[in-house]
């Protein structure tokens, strides 16, 4: 009888990595496999391939068998073996059967087989080692799954698109073949794609593969040389790519037919394919979506990827799950001196004993966008501290209270016009009372921005047509039903656009009024009462919640309609200008940039129109890659270096000039 097999220590001295061979066989044999220790210097590394795979149940598991021989010292020869069994997940044990080749051996890596899972200590050195092993495999498998109905014919479509055209993403242009006519629309045509192929497509992507948050690691370390596997049909990552690359430039204006699916993976594969610079905080918000096995691997999986090299986290599993995510925020104000996770800290569903400042990666976002990424930011430096083991003391400016929270929130917003207009007078009557025969438009216009978190084209420079317009919705909205009858589609183009929009931003939140009659959208759980402030370090507004003496709970980030331009800072923008997020039409995977648009004139500058004081002593702006888009601050007399971050928004320097009320927050 096969006995369980034990893993034999790794020779931390020769720095080896274990590989496993998987011995030929049809699909219905047993699997029977060995595994040996190899050295991880280069010249000594056989060749072999690594899986990207789902883990799967891990309570279904099935055996294969191991086959572990004994070298004698005297001969070099293998005069003996014996039988033993590993316990593997069925998602594993189906793909080695889908993989394996009939009459030769296969050499791989496979994380669940080759590292030590048990082992605290080997599996977080492996991590820090799997981009050296995953440079050095010959190639990498991305195993999507077993064959279903829709999958071949998938698998084929995306091949065939991604054989024929070619995509150059550093200019984002794709080369059609020759025969097609230089046309999107005729080779669109002649790939003649009905409903069945674009359903088989959305079953594909959304296959569990493509919530793996270890795929990104995967991606970007072994990406030429990966092939996606589904079933028997497979094709290279990089035709997947140009595949990919075609179907959302082509259905961009109807994104629902292909699925939510291509916009997640899309993205992925975009800011592999750029060549993106990562920091670990931008990685965290742009990963919330995706999925691990274990909860501390939403950090641990990313280090590889930080291209900054600020953060010193280094993979840790003799550490909880909380004192991970805690360490991420201690992290990340100390080094990067933001707090721009704190948005990210959501009271209700929480499932960790932790303080409220930390989030809670381990529960999947309840927010289908998260506020600031729709938020021109404004950017200031982090100050605060950790003391008495759980409190964090950090400084901004007490906004407002929460005054009302209403009951009847929509849990859908209407996409015609004369609807969307009653609704809006129904929201501003709960909150104003009786409203008159025609609503003050500017209270209109307040509560359409709020419920979008202000997501229209107007928020970017250059205007983002992808966005519906802010002037083209109150338009329609506020017209008479003859304006209606004479520009019906356009009034309902724009308001079915904007209902897509505000519908996303509202997933988990609720639309409250301040004691000083802002308007804001904030998460659900908000409770009157609770406060609204705008802390150093972070990007948008978060409610608070009073905790008895000085101290507070983070109920959530919100945005309140009035004060998301750093208004509690600076004051109110000057007449005609307005705060917007610069980006890069030939480069929209390029963070936007703050910027502030002079109404008058039409043009956009770097400097706040607020901030006319000169800046402190010492302090100078430097030139650098991107000084056409922001300033670079460094202190000839200190040698300190505060990036993007203008000394003049520092508590200090606000509170000297005497422009905001600065305080004090203990966060529990």
């Amino acid at each position: 009888m096969a006995t369980p097999y034990r893993y034999h220590p790794l020779d931390e001295a020769r720095q080896q990595i274990r590989l496993m061979t998987l011995f030929p066989g049809s699909f219905d044999d047993s699997i029977f496999l060995s595994i040996r220790k190899r050295p991880l210097a280069k010249t000594q590394i056989p060749s072999f391939e690594a899986l990207s795979y789902v883990w799967g149940n891990a309570s279904d598991r099935q055996d294969v068998f191991v086959q572990e021989r004994t070298k004698l010292a005297a001969t070099g020869t293998y005069p003996s073996s014996r039988r033993t069994t590993l316990s593997i997940t069925s998602n594993l044990s189906q793909a080695l059967r889908y993989i394996r080749y009939k009459e030769q051996p296969r050499v791989l890596w496979v994380d669940a087989v080759c590292v030590d899972q048990q082992n605290l200590d080997e599996r977080g050195k492996q991590v820090m080692r799997m981009p050296d092993i995953y440079r050095s495999a010959k190639g990498v498998i991305a195993w999507l799954g077993p064959e279903s109905s829709t999958s071949a014919l998938a698998m084929k479509i995306i091949a065939h698109i991604g054989s024929t055209v070619t995509v150059d993403f550093k200019k984002l242009t794709i080369n059609l073949p020759s025969d097609s006519y230089h046309s999107f629309k005729h080779f669109h045509e002649s790939l003649q794609l009905d409903k069945e192929a674009y359903r088989a497509i959305r079953d594909l992507l959304d296959r569990s593969w493509f919530e793996r948050l270890w795929i990104l690691q995967e991606l970007y370390l072994g990406r030429n040389r990966m092939h996606m596997l589904c079933g028997f049909e497979r094709t290279s990552w990089e035709h997947f790519c140009y595949s990919l690359e075609y179907l959302q430039r082509f259905n961009a204006s109807d994104p629902d037919k292909i699925g939510h699916g291509l916009q997640r993976v899309w993205l992925t594969m975009m800011y592999r394919e750029r060549g993106f610079p990562n920091t670990l905080t931008g990685l965290l918000l742009r990963t919330r979506y995706l999925r691990c096995s274990d909860p501390r691997d939403k950090v641990y999986a990313l280090l590889s990827l930080v291209s900054d090299q600020s953060s010193e986290i280094q993979p840790d599993y003799s550490k909880s799950t909380s004192e991970t995510f805690r360490s991420i925020i201690e992290d990340s104000l100390n080094k990067g001196k933001t707090l721009r996770l704190l948005a990210n800290c959501v009271l209700p569903g929480r499932t960790l004993s932790m303080p409220s400042w930390v989030p809670d990666w381990s529960v999947q976002s309840q927010f289908q966008e998260t506020i600031d990424r729709f938020c021109a930011r404004f950017d200031t430096e982090a100050h605060g501290a950790v003391i008495k083991g759980d409190i964090l003391v950090t400084k901004g400016v007490h906004v407002t209270t929460v005054h009302v929270v209403t009951n009847n929130f929509p849990l859908d917003i209407p996409r015609a016009p004369n609807e969307l207009l009653e609704l809006c007078r129904k929201l501003v009557s709960e909150f104003d009372g009786s409203v008159p025969e025609m609503t003050t438009q500017s209270r209109i216009e307040s509560l359409c921005r709020t419920l979008c978190c202000n997501t229209f084209e107007e928020a970017w420079y250059p205007p983002a047509p992808q966005w519906p317009s802010f002037p083209k919705l109150i338009e329609a909205v506020m017209n008479d039903f003859e304006w209606l009858l004479v520009n019906s589609e356009e009034a309902f183009r724009v308001c079915s656009l904007y209902a897509k929009y505000a519908n996303q931003m509202m997933t988990g939140r609720t639309l409250a009024m301040m004691s000083n009659r802002l308007l804001g959208l904030v998460p659900e759980g908000t409770r009157p009462g609770d406060i609204i402030c705008v802390l150093f370090g972070c990007y948008v507004p978060l409610v608070l919640r009073p905790g008895g003496g000085s101290t507070f709970k983070i109920v959530g980030g919100c945005y309140v309609d009035g004060v998301m331009r750093g208004e509690p800072f600076l004051g109110e923008l000057p007449n005609n200008w307005s705060l917007v997020a610069r980006w890069l039409p030939d480069d929209p995977t390029r963070p936007e940039f703050p910027g502030f648009l002079n109404g008058n004139t039409g043009r956009v500058q770097k400097e706040d129109p607020r901030l006319t004081d000169p800046l402190p002593s010492g302090w100078r702006i430097k030139s650098h890659y991107d000084e056409a888009l922001q300033d670079w601050y460094v202190n000839d007399l200190t040698g300190e270096d505060a990036g993007f971050l203008d000394p003049r928004l520092r508590p200090t320097a606000l509170i000297e000039q005497g422009r905001a009320d600065i305080r004090e927050f203990r966060l529990i």
